[in-house]
């Protein structure tokens, strides 16, 4: 099949245990697999910025309607793909095919949604509604690692690094940004001019 000229299918079974280990993390560090770890995270934030518009993301691609449809159309694709019924993949055993899928999911949901979204945005504004992210969020709302907030000067610095907005719901306020969707890759901290933001362990 096309997918298999082009990757083996080995590649995409370790990307399929990738969900199951950024959960695990997601307990105790919250999305820090999203955050530090994930290749199309780090591609959208190298490649795509440079030709982002760079602006606000819509709510509606935050909210959990959105997130529900994305997560079933996928679950869906990767249901019929594991049965056999995907013709850009076939092959007899199921953990081929659900290999096979995971490349080509990603290929397809990256060309076509992620970069984009990302031109017309935020660079990973696919961030914003992964599955794979959603999944974390619904595990890291007991996580340990946050970022606390002292004595906030209002500039909304923070909130316009921040690769999906979080820091904007938190302008102005001491508190912890305790957010499950915050993919504690510490932007808020580094870009804070007034040193008023740090990691913290709680």
């Amino acid at each position: 099949s096309l997918v298999f000229g082009l990757f083996n299918h080995k590649l995409g079974l370790v990307f399929l245990a990738i969900p199951f280990i950024a959960v695990l993390l997601s307990n105790v560090l919250g999305r820090f697999w999203c955050g530090w770890f994930c290749p199309r995270g780090s591609f959208l934030n190298t490649v795509i910025s440079k030709i982002s518009r760079h602006k606000k993301i819509p709510k509606f691609l935050k909210s959990t309607t959105f997130k529900v449809i994305m997560a079933t159309i996928l679950l869906g694709m990767f249901t019929l793909a594991l049965l056999g019924y995907n013709p850009l993949i076939q092959d007899e055993s199921p953990l081929v095919r659900a290999g096979a899928f995971m490349i080509f999911v990603c290929i397809v949901t990256t060309l076509l949604i992620a970069i984009p979204l990302g031109i017309i945005y935020k660079p990973r504004t696919w961030c914003s509604f992964c599955p794979v992210g959603w999944l974390q969020s619904a595990f890291s709302k007991v996580r340990i690692l946050n970022v606390e907030i002292k004595d906030c000067k209002e500039c909304g610095i923070c909130a316009k690094e921040c690769p999906i907005d979080i820091p904007e719901d938190y302008i102005g306020e001491e508190d912890i940004i305790d957010d499950a969707d915050c993919l504690n890759c510490m932007v808020c901290v580094d870009a804070c001019p007034f040193d008023i933001s740090n990691p913290t362990i709680k």
